[in-house]
């Protein structure tokens, strides 16, 4: 097994935010080679503003030019390295639908290089919908 990145994220909030701004600048970088824009699409928190911090999403993001997105499920700790992928069919609340590439996966060296590449085929082999 590969060596567990922020292995206390769900106990420590500094190490949660730590995770968070992790996948925020590594996403970033790679929209930023392909010159899109994004946002997040989902509120992580509960209503009256306290942060969620369940690892569902640990991150997400919408691309407004491709019309995809993307949300990051990380686990604790576990023995074995997990690292999964599906896409989901969902919509804004206005009913408009869009799909999203969900990776699950506990955060190691191994799992990122995987999360990394998923997300750029994901991306690459989108049609942009606006300029």
């Amino acid at each position: 097994m590969s060596n567990i990145l922020y292995p206390d994220f769900l106990k420590d909030e500094q190490e949660y935010a730590a995770t968070t701004e992790h996948w925020t600048a590594l996403f970033s970088s790679l929209m930023a080679q392909q010159g899109f824009n994004w946002s997040p699409y989902i509120k992580n928190q509960f209503g009256d503003g306290t942060p969620m911090r369940d690892g569902n999403p640990i991150f997400n993001a919408f691309v407004p030019r491709t019309g995809r997105a993307v949300r990051i499920i990380q686990h604790p700790p576990s023995p074995k390295d997990s690292f999964v992928t599906w896409k989901n069919e969902t919509e804004w609340a206005d009913g408009t639908p869009f799909t999203e590439l969900v990776i699950s996966l506990i955060l190691t060296e191994k799992t990122e290089g995987q999360a990394i590449e998923a997300m750029k085929a994901w991306f690459s082999a989108s049609t942009p919908t606006q300029n």
